[in-house]
């Protein structure tokens, strides 16, 4: 049976773990760099991460052993100001590969702090982004994941400021605002600070849904955007499969499948794709139809 694949724009890595795989690549090849390290995996993709610690990029959680002189890669999703501050103290060296948008949010924090805001994340509070901004927020904040949490929350003051983790959903952040709307509180500033390729991402899986007949969202199982695609694509009612890499995918999987659309997290590399569209095509002689509309 002949079949189609549908892709969509934007595929593969987004600007901000562009820039962080690149930093932390160029960083491999400078020979000043004796031992350089990552704090976590520069981006949430296990293939990725792999092949740069065959490269010679060393990851680690925390600080400890790292030694005046080495260098340490800040992950794409932030660290706190506490972790920067002990770095600069003991002479390590840092490269910052916070993603830009992250910086924003993290200035935002710092800023409604300065003014006296008690601040709401809203996110997971387990994730290496949310935790930084907690860090640049200060003692007076609260992480809040979806709209029972925020139905349930105390606000220790009645001055708000909302930012949100920038691979959050817009569906998440308004039934989120809906609830603190209802609040008692005498200011409240709300900063949508989802990124831009999160939103469109979003929007193209969604309308990507209506076209095919299944979904395959590739990309890191510990990916929040990734796993954000996919419970999108899933409420849809179409069938979707979330696969980290081709090794992952069956062939009975695709079975009776004539159109198939492939969907990727923002830190899913170019060539973990193109290894599951060889895989697919191997299955079922499905051939390429370019770019869906």
């Amino acid at each position: 049976m002949r079949s189609d694949i549908k892709l969509i724009e934007p595929l593969g890595f987004c600007y901000g773990v562009r820039r962080a795989v690149n930093l932390a690549e160029q960083a491999i090849k400078d020979k000043a760099n004796t031992r350089i390290y990552s704090l976590g995996g520069i981006i949430h993709n296990r293939d990725a991460v792999n092949k740069l610690s065959q490269k010679g990029l060393k990851v680690k959680d925390n600080l400890n052993g790292v030694k005046e002189g080495n260098a340490v890669i800040i992950s794409s999703h932030g660290t706190e100001p506490s972790v920067l501050e002990e770095a600069k103290k003991r002479g390590i060296r840092i490269i910052d590969a916070t993603c830009p948008n992250v910086i924003t949010s993290q200035r935002l924090c710092e800023r409604l702090k300065s003014e006296g805001y008690f601040i709401v994340i809203i996110g997971e509070k387990e994730h290496r982004e949310v935790k930084a901004l907690r860090g640049f927020a200060g003692e007076k904040n609260i992480v809040i994941k979806d709209a029972v949490e925020a139905r349930h929350a105390k606000l220790d003051s009645k001055k708000i400021g909302v930012v949100a983790q920038t691979t959050q959903s817009k569906d998440n952040l308004t039934k989120i605002i809906k609830e603190l709307l209802n609040k008692d509180y005498i200011e409240l500033r709300i900063f949508n600070t989802i990124c831009n390729d999160t939103a469109r991402r979003q929007k193209a899986a969604l309308d990507l849904t209506k076209k095919v007949d299944m979904m395959f969202v590739i990309g890191g199982k510990h990916s929040a955007n990734t796993r954000r695609l996919f419970e999108l694509c899933r409420k849809s009612g179409r069938k979707c499969l979330h696969i980290e890499n081709d090794a992952e995918l069956k062939r009975e999987a695709i079975k009776n499948a004539r159109v198939i659309g492939v969907i990727s997290g923002a830190s899913t590399p170019d060539w973990v794709i193109d290894n599951v569209l060889k895989r697919i095509k191997s299955f079922k002689k499905i051939y390429k139809k370019g770019v869906a509309n």
